[in-house]
């Protein structure tokens, strides 16, 4: 009887945010923090060149005008450059995000340079063909680019430029070329030596065109960084045996990004559509795949903001002040309590009065809605803590009489949870532990009159407890999957859940499988 009606009673919990078919949609502002190590940093960084940093092959770009100290002009023309990357670097500093591109080689071809010269009405010049300039890379060539990260009023992130810092060293500038040369200022060696001259003069010209080109990939990459934080991720909630069938559509967005020395954090507000619908889970099998994940290079954090997990709780409870009934069909663990027999432990008015039969009918409804708030836990403890109130849960009771189901009795359960989340064996264990807090009130329907005025609210609340006890001691009741994924040209994992409220924190590492 003791660990039944505490079954009954808990299990009525679990179904409080179930609901009838509908779509409700409401947005969370600061929902999930993600806190960037330059590790972290490290590991974009690989990502987005593997990903959208592709070497540039023969891009075209505008002419390249200049005048000359001695009044010459020279015009480069039908220009293409090429660039070998080596590598992409993220810094993160306190006046922003620096991104160093490190480059193997530049090319740039000039397929005419023309040289001339204002002469008397008129300018006279020489043309001359096929000219390429090579800037040799290594480990000291880079063009370094200082980013001030900002999101947009309409939600997008983007990117202010702050400076560009590209030099070109005499050593690793060549020029070869022109292969022939004709006009009136000159053909020939002369003038193939004179035009070679004016291009390795032209040297900050020339970087100032590869600042402007490789500068011009910023806009494309940023974009494709905001929509990687721009994702949906769908969530199907549900439990075997309660009529409780959601899926949740959780779809972030960045509200706010700062740069620090060292780190980078983004702030993320989030959107939460909840489709409800009535249905019962015949068979639930969790994916227990195993990923052992060894302490690795902490690459920074998430936090997720402990609004997005009530405003969850609130999107799936729709039609808490509506009763349904507890069908035993459904949920057959609970058929040997919903009887007059077992219940008159807890209402003695039971055994008094006449029934047509042991069967009773039990109605749930959920007034309160359940939150969930942050604990403390000791310094360095690398565990999650946080406790689940469930402010009024109502079981209302009917029975059988002369031939007429009414309205016999209620129940009123506040409970206060504490929970934990941990890491075991390559998974996220929910644990309850032994400080759970029951208030149980009983009450008659209304226009009915007992014969015993009894309700052992007493007997109640230590039933309900017993059972949470048996929970305690099973150890973890709810078991996840940690999720890893191929990153940066690594594996990129979880560990070390914590509480640091307003978020629930869980660190990012490398992982292997």
């Amino acid at each position: 009887m003791t660990s039944g009606f505490a079954i009954f009673v808990v299990t009525m919990l679990s179904m409080m945010i179930s609901g009838g078919a509908s779509v409700l949609a409401q947005t969370t502002a600061d929902a999930l923090r993600l806190d960037l190590t330059q590790d972290g940093l490290d590991a974009v960084a690989r990502e987005i060149q593997s990903r959208f940093l592709q070497d540039i092959d023969g891009q075209k770009i505008e002419d390249i005008h200049r005048k000359l100290k001695n009044g010459w002009i020279l015009e480069s023309r039908d220009l293409e450059y090429s660039v070998d990357f080596r590598k992409l670097d993220l810094k993160a500093t306190s006046q922003g995000i620096r991104v160093d591109f490190l480059v193997n080689r530049i090319e740039l071809h000039a397929g005419a340079v023309e040289v001339s010269r204002p002469f008397l009405w008129w300018d006279i010049g020489s043309r001359c063909s096929s000219v390429d300039i090579s800037i040799k890379g290594g480990s000291d060539l880079a063009l370094s680019v200082l980013l001030n990260p900002v999101v947009t009023d309409a939600g997008n992130l983007d990117a202010d430029l702050v400076d560009v810092i590209f030099a070109i060293d005499e050593d690793s500038y060549e020029v070869r070329g022109p292969v022939d040369c004709s006009g009136i200022l000159g053909f020939g060696k002369y003038m193939r030596q004179a035009v070679s001259g004016m291009l390795v003069a032209a040297r900050e010209q020339v970087a100032e065109v590869v600042k402007r080109e490789v500068v011009s990939l910023l806009p494309e990459s940023v974009t494709q960084i905001d929509a990687m934080l721009h994702q949906s991720y769908e969530l199907h909630v549900g439990y075997p045996g309660v009529p409780f069938a959601q899926d949740l559509i959780l779809t972030g967005a960045p509200s706010a990004v700062e740069s620090r020395e060292g780190r980078v954090v983004f702030t993320m507000s989030s959107e939460i559509s909840a489709i409800l619908r009535d249905g019962f889970i015949e068979h639930f099998e969790p994916d227990r795949r195993v990923v052992r994940i060894p302490p690795g290079t902490p690459f920074g954090s998430v936090g997720l903001n402990k609004k997005v997990i009530n405003d969850a709780l609130d999107a799936l409870h729709p039609l808490a002040r509506k009763e349904f009934e507890i069908d035993p069909a459904n949920m057959p663990q609970l058929r040997a309590y919903l009887n007059a027999v077992t219940l008159s432990s807890i209402w003695p008015d039971l055994q008094e009065i006449s029934l047509d039969a042991h069967e009773v009918r039990a109605f749930i409804s959920s007034p309160g809605l359940p939150t969930v708030e942050p604990i403390a836990g000791s310094s360095g403890e690398r565990t999650a803590r946080f406790a689940v109130k469930i402010p009024d849960a109502k079981l209302s009771i009917m029975v059988k009489s002369n031939g007429k189901w009414m309205r016999y009795a209620n129940v009123n359960v506040s409970l206060v949870l504490p929970l934990s989340i941990d890491m075991q064996d390559g998974e996220i264990a929910v644990e309850l532990h032994d400080m759970a807090v029951v208030d149980v009130r009983g009450g008659w329907a209304d226009g009915y009159t007992p014969v015993i005025d009894i309700f052992e609210s007493d007997l109640a609340k230590v039933l309900v407890k017993s059972l949470l006890e048996v929970v305690y001691l099973r150890g973890p009741f709810l078991r996840l999957l940690v999720p890893v994924y191929d990153f940066g040209g690594g594996r990129l994992g979880f560990a070390n859940p914590q509480s640091d409220d307003p978020y629930f924190t869980i660190d990012l590492v490398s992982a292997k499988r």
